[in-house]
């Protein structure tokens, strides 16, 4: 009898990134994990995806947020602090099967990886200056002509870099494309609302300006 769905057994991911849909919601009382059992059963196939030369990249929620909940995120952390949160986790399991042992290892190093593919500063002109501007200060960018402006609380500046090169290049997690030639920073967004003609847009924190969300990234914010 053949089988219906594929297993991995059959697809090669040497050198492939493998998103892998998780289910992390451990049960927790009193800030402890008091059942590790799903920990411990993805534990396997991650293990073998990267035995195998795959990059495992987990896609997982904690809880039922209702759009976007900055406390119920899981948020891609530096190698340190994973490594902390891995000691946290030993410590309230007690004891770790081998391959649990194994994944926290490798996921602590993938982390770490991760974390420094993503632009952790942009070097833009201003006037005849160039600045060095950290990622966390951007509220904004937007397409303008053969440039891009870069927003911050203290003005505006330009890069050559595209919205695509920049989609690829920063933490997903802490920009979102609302529109085809705009990035916005959501530890920026104050408020979702509609005009009288019912465009979607986002007013930022101490800001007048308002950003227009296309159709095809309105789902984004939908339940706030």
């Amino acid at each position: 009898m053949s089988k219906s769905f594929r297993s991995l057994d059959d697809v090669d991911v040497k050198g492939k990134r493998v998103l892998l849909r998780v289910d992390l919601n451990v049960p927790m009382e009193n800030g402890r994990v008091t059942d590790a059992t799903r920990l411990e059963r993805v534990a396997p196939t991650i293990t073998e995806i990267s035995d195998k030369g795959g990059k495992v990249i987990l896609l997982a929620h904690f809880g039922r947020p209702r759009g976007p909940v900055p406390k119920d995120s899981l948020k891609p952390v530096a190698a340190a602090r994973l490594a902390t949160t891995v000691e946290r986790l030993k410590s309230r399991l007690g004891t770790t099967t081998p391959d649990l042992q194994r994944v926290l290892q490798q996921l602590a190093a993938g982390a770490g990886a991760a974390a420094q593919r993503h632009l952790q500063w942009i070097n833009a002109s201003r006037g005849s200056a160039v600045q060095l501007i950290t990622v966390q200060e951007i509220l904004y960018f937007r397409a303008d002509s053969k440039y891009t402006l870069v927003v911050t609380s203290d003005g505006e500046s330009l890069i050559r870099k595209t919205i695509k090169e920049l989609c690829d290049e920063l933490d997903p997690t802490m920009f979102w494309q609302i529109h085809r030639s705009s990035l916005v920073n959501v530890h920026a967004i104050d408020r979702v609302q509609r005009d009288s003609r019912g465009t979607m847009q986002l007013r930022l924190k101490g800001r007048d300006e308002a950003l227009s969300v296309s159709s095809q990234y309105q789902s984004l914010f939908r339940q706030m």
